[in-house]
C-alpha cells in the first residue's frame, strides 16, 4: 500500500536566519478510505516543514501517522517512510532529483532515517532526544499529542447555515474563541527530523540553502 500526503510547501531559510512559507494543498487527512484507515502504521494524517526556531540553518521535517494512536500503537518494520525533498530551480517549476530522508523501523532497533549528505541517525522507540545545536541531524520517533486544531462543531455549523459571513466579513467561526478543539486528547506516531538544511540538500555547497519543496509518502512492503 503506498499512501502520499504532499505539503507545498517553500522553506527559504538564511545562513543565522530563516523563513518558512507553507501553503498546504490540505490542511489535515485524518479520515481516509477504509484501506488506508484499516493500514493506521502507513495511514498518514499531517506532514510539517519549518526553519528550526532554535538553530540557525536547520530544517525541521515531521511526518504524522496512526490517527487515535495508543500506547500500544508502533510504527511497522513492513512500511518505507519517507520524507521528499527536491530543490527549486529559480524562475520555474522545474526541481532537482530527490534529497530526501527514507526511515525504517525495527522493534529492536528502533527508527532509523538516512538522507542526503551521508545524513543518518537511529533512535529508540519514544526515547528522549539528547540531540545538541551542533548536531547535523536530530530524531524522534514516537507518540505525541495530534497537534492539529479543528473545531468540527463551529464547521458543522458553517456547513448547517451556509453563512459564509462568517469567513468573508473578517468574523470568526462560530464558537472559534475559546472553540472545542475535535482532536483534543487524541495522539499520533511522530517522526520528527532536524537536519543540517545545506548538508542534508545541498551536500556540493555547504554555504547555500536551496529553495525546497517537500512532501511526504508512506510505502508497505509486507504483510
Amino acid at each position: 500500500m503506498n499512501k502520499k500526503w504532499t505539503l507545498a510547501a517553500l522553506a527559504i531559510p538564511v545562513i543565522g536566519a530563516g523563513i518558512a512559507v507553507m501553503t498546504p494543498g490540505r490542511a489535515a487527512d485524518h479520515l481516509d478510505s477504509p484501506g488506508a484507515t484499516a493500514d493506521k502504521a502507513a495511514d498518514i494524517t499531517d506532514v510539517y516543514t519549518f526553519v528550526s526556531p532554535t538553530t540557525a540553518g536547520h530544517l525541521v521535517l515531521i511526518m504524522d501517522v496512526t490517527p487515535t494512536a495508543s500506547t500500544a500503537s508502533k510504527f511497522s518494520d513492513k512500511v518505507d517512510y519517507y520524507f521528499r525533498a527536491h530543490s527549486v530551480v529559480s524562475g520555474s517549476l522545474a526541481v532537482g532529483p530527490d534529497l530526501g530522508f527514507k526511515c525504517n523501523f525495527t522493534a529492536a532497533a528502533g527508527m532509523t532515517c538516512t538522507g542526503g549528505g551521508g545524513l543518518t541517525k537511529t533512535v529508540a522507540f519514544n526515547a528522549t532526544s539528547t540531540c545538541l545545536g551542533t548536531d547535523d541531524i536530530c530524531l524522534f520517533a514516537g507518540l505525541r499529542s495530534d497537534p492539529f486544531f479543528f473545531d468540527f462543531g463551529a464547521f458543522q455549523t458553517l456547513l448547517k447555515t451556509g453563512d459564509a459571513a462568517v469567513l468573508n466579513s473578517g468574523k470568526s467561526f462560530p464558537n472559534c474563541d475559546g472553540g472545542s478543539n475535535f482532536f483534543d486528547g487524541f495522539n499520533v506516531l511522530s517522526i520528527i527530523l532536524e537536519v543540517n538544511s545545506a548538508k542534508a540538500f545541498n551536500p556540493g555547497d555547504a554555504a547555500t540553502i536551496p529553495l525546497l519543496t517537500v512532501a511526504a509518502d508512506t510505502k508497505r512492503t509486507g504483510n
